[in-house]
């Protein structure tokens, strides 16, 4: 029987350790869940933000060629302007100009920012 006395002794060492290391990678991967569901939820608001940015920069153009907007929420929109073509389209009593642009701009967040690129009709009329 005195054999056995140590063993048991070792027993719950190894046990003690393997509940530890369970418990710390447990904690671990608590950690990184919580990390990636901040990233996610910044992200979130960022693409929440899409179409007001858009909204923003279409009532801003032709008159305007690049801008800077807080839109709410911290998310900030930077953006520019190319002119790609304009079009005059008459009519009996008006003449109105139609524009395409090439528009870049760019919604930041706190760490976060992401790049989009699109094109924007606009339209006005002949003065």
């Amino acid at each position: 029987m005195k054999k056995f006395k140590g063993f048991i002794l070792i027993e719950i060492l190894i046990s003690g350790i393997i509940l530890a290391l369970s418990v710390a990678s447990a904690m671990y991967l608590f950690k990184i869940g919580y990390e990636n569901t901040g990233k996610a939820d910044d992200i979130y608001i960022i693409h929440s933000k899409i179409p007001v940015a858009l909204n923003t920069i279409k009532s801003n153009l032709p008159d305007k060629k690049y801008g800077r907007e807080f839109l709410g929420d911290g998310v900030e929109l930077n953006w520019k302007s190319d002119l790609v073509s304009r079009t005059a389209l008459k009519s009996q009593n008006a003449t109105f100009y139609v524009y395409l642009f090439k528009v870049n701009f760019n919604l930041l967040f706190k760490e976060q920012q992401k790049d989009y690129e699109v094109f924007v009709l606009s339209n006005e009329k002949a003065r």
